[in-house]
């Protein structure tokens, strides 16, 4: 196929994408510019008065009931993380609800889950960058913040219990710690408590996605 670029250029972030712009016959000038700008000035102080404790947490992200997750699906995966907070009392686990999401899908959360709705977060000035970087690690599914987690040197951890995610790119290209039921997403939590990190992230991350150099920004 001969598809044209009706722009005189077309910038991606990444090599990744570049051949797959490619691999589908598109011709004309396609430059990597590399990975788009987070501000690095994090809201400390909002996000520790918030939450109130000083005990480190893990940021759960989901994307809600849609075209993704099924609800079924969604209330295992939400059962599943209530289930591990149960057992990992040491820690905290802070709910970002999803736009289409609702407090009523996290029914009777234990007592070291905090539910945090978009109202709520601007209110007190805290962004999910804020949320993210404070963190130990990301909790999420099929959601792009998994890279804006990624792009802030953070774990990312994803479950997915029923197979509704496994083309989503970055757990198929291996780029979290992955986890298909109870057991593995508890394995999981333990390697990033005790700082496992996976092989050549960095790397592969910034090749397949975020070209790092001069002419990028960075966070």
């Amino acid at each position: 196929l001969n598809r044209e670029i009706i722009a005189d250029y077309l910038f991606v972030f990444g090599e990744k994408t570049k051949e797959e712009m490619l691999s589908i016959g598109l011709k004309g000038e396609i430059i990597v510019s590399g990975m788009p700008k987070i501000k690095s000035e994090i809201n400390i102080e909002a996000v520790s008065n918030y939450i109130k404790e000083k005990k480190p947490y893990v940021f759960i992200a989901l994307s809600g009931i849609g075209l993704l997750t099924s609800k079924q699906h969604h209330m295992e995966i939400v059962s599943v993380i209530f289930q591990t907070a149960k057992k990992f009392t040491e820690i905290n686990w802070i709910v970002k609800l999803h736009p289409k999401d609702n407090e009523g899908n996290y029914y009777s959360p234990p007592k070291n889950v905090k539910i945090l709705s978009n109202s709520e977060l601007k209110k007190n000035n805290i962004t999910n960058t804020d949320l993210i970087q404070n963190s130990i690690a990301t909790v999420t599914g099929g959601s792009t913040i998994a890279f804006d987690s990624l792009l802030l040197n953070k774990q990312v951890i994803t479950l997915d219990l029923k197979d509704e995610f496994s083309n989503v790119s970055h757990i198929k290209d291996g780029l979290t710690f992955h986890a298909k039921n109870l057991k593995e997403f508890e394995d999981q939590i333990n390697k990033v408590q005790q700082g496992v990190e996976i092989d050549n992230i960095s790397q592969r991350l910034s090749y397949y996605y975020y070209k790092y150099d001069d002419n990028s920004y960075s966070a």
